[in-house]
């Protein structure tokens, strides 16, 4: 487990990232989590930005639920977003939505 003022400074990097978003990411913010991931395979790092912001929590929740761990339910988070990064296509709109998928 972290040390608090570890954690304290993740949590700080990771709401100021959130917050200081560049004009290009404020227009994906209003795209489709499908064209965000049809933007991956041109390797667009604000799309995965906007991705994470919207979905990171609800992988770590899902993660830590089932590893009852937080350090490694980060890991599995992290490990979810380098897969997503690295093997856009394998997302198929056809089959369900993103949310479900990604989970």
């Amino acid at each position: 487990m972290l040390p608090a003022a570890n954690r304290a400074n993740r949590q700080m990097a990771l709401t100021q990232s959130r917050q200081e978003f560049p004009p290009e990411r404020d227009a994906l913010r209003a795209a489709s989590d499908a064209d965000l991931m049809a933007s991956l395979v041109e390797k667009n790092a604000d799309a995965l930005a906007v991705l994470y912001d919207r979905h990171a929590s609800a992988v770590f929740g899902m993660a830590r639920t089932i590893l009852r761990d937080r350090r490694l339910a980060e890991e599995v988070g992290q490990d979810v977003f380098l897969l997503i990064w690295q093997h856009p296509s394998l997302f198929e709109p056809s089959r369900g939505a993103f949310g479900g998928w990604i989970l």
